[in-house]
């Protein structure tokens, strides 16, 4: 966070805390919160927050008061030690903010009082040196890497520092394109439309059930291997949408929307409709062959955007940038979790559920060449 400063002047620490912020964004896959005015990173349920400073013309009083609100909101936080904070203080001339320095000295004693993990760092980047509170290292050692290492090529002078600034922001841009390529949106997003016409397709089922006493949709959608293999062949993409009851229903849907929502901002429409359906096929298929029971549900295809989940997180390009980009390890635990528990559950296609998550690994594979060779 910086503090705002006339735009017509030039201020050392002003252009430091930009190129330091972009070098943690870059090398520690920081994301940008501007809201919080913040830098975050996700590690599992753990949280990091950096917070920049500029101290060009902040007061003694501004800063002790900001301080005075972090310690407090650190402390009351029943979350704290699952969070960590850095807090950097950067200035060309910290001989002359030496009450400062007593003051955020004491505000490094109310944390750790309070058992919230934070460091408190003043930063000199005039003579390209740091000075923790805490007796230690800075605690997070992404951040601390990273500050060591601006401090070196800003004190090796080999380039200006604008230069270094714009490098650092082209390789910032190059890796958001690969991240997240231009994509024109055509027609109504897929994820709600798949949720809208299972929820529809569902009570379509009940009704038909009340009034005839069957549910006409699962009698003619089910996949059926037998009627399957004797030419009713649309058994294979009608059952994905087919479920056995509310609860089925329900946690199918919840799991679509998470994996839909963290997906959409990086496919076309297109890309996520392919994935859906080839995904599901390919569970499909694997219960035919594999198993001789009835089955229904979208779980198989959901799983293939689990298998692309996960292919993106491992070897997608940029996958480090993106497992950083969102709580998406938390997300491929419920997607292992869910191929397991399938494993030790009896009544659970398991065909169905690995031969969609292997789809998915394979479309989401197919879009990325399709991409690099399209050079998107």
């Amino acid at each position: 966070m910086s503090v705002e400063v006339n735009p017509q002047e030039q201020f050392p620490e002003t252009e430091f805390a930009k190129y330091l912020s972009a070098s943690l964004v870059k090398d520690a896959y920081f994301r940008v919160v501007p809201e919080l005015k913040a830098l975050v990173r996700t590690d599992f349920a753990a949280l990091s927050w950096v917070y920049n400073f500029t101290l060009t013309t902040a007061s003694d009083e501004d800063a002790e008061r900001s301080m005075a609100g972090f310690v407090e909101h650190a402390a009351s936080n029943p979350n704290k030690h699952a969070l960590s904070y850095t807090f950097l203080f950067v200035s060309s001339d910290w001989q002359s903010r030496q009450a400062l320095a007593a003051i955020l000295e004491e505000k490094q004693k109310a944390f750790d009082q309070s058992g919230a993990l934070a460091d408190i760092v003043m930063v000199d980047c005039t003579a390209c040196t740091y000075q923790t509170f805490t007796g230690h290292k800075v605690e997070d050692k992404k951040v601390r890497k990273v500050l060591e290492q601006t401090l070196q090529r800003w004190a090796d002078g080999t380039k200006s520092h604008e230069e270094t600034l714009e490098e650092t922001k082209q390789a910032l841009e190059h890796r958001h394109r690969m991240l997240r390529p231009k994509i024109e949106r055509k027609g109504p997003n897929p994820v709600f439309m798949l949720i809208f016409t299972n929820i529809l397709l569902f009570i379509g089922g009940l009704i038909l059930e009340s009034r005839t006493g069957t549910d006409w949709f699962v009698r003619w959608g089910i996949q059926d291997n037998a009627l399957i293999l004797d030419g009713e062949i649309w058994r294979l993409v009608t059952s994905m949408f087919l479920h056995a009851d509310f609860a089925h229903l329900s946690g199918n849907m919840l799991f679509l929307y998470i994996l839909g929502r963290a997906l959409y901002p990086y496919y076309s429409n297109g890309a996520l409709w392919s994935m859906y359906f080839v995904s599901g096929l390919i569970g499909n298929l694997a219960g035919l062959f594999f198993t001789n029971y009835l089955s229904l549900g979208a779980s198989g295809a959901i799983m293939g955007l689990g298998g692309v989940l996960v292919f993106r997180m491992i070897w997608g390009r940029e996958a480090k940038a993106f497992r950083h980009g969102g709580n998406f390890i938390s997300l491929a635990t419920m997607i292992v979790y869910n191929l397991v528990y399938g494993l030790l559950t009896p009544g659970i296609d398991n065909y169905g559920h690995f031969g969609g998550f292997i789809g998915g690994v394979l479309m989401a594979l197919l879009v990325q060449w399709w991409r690099n060779r399209k050079n998107v």
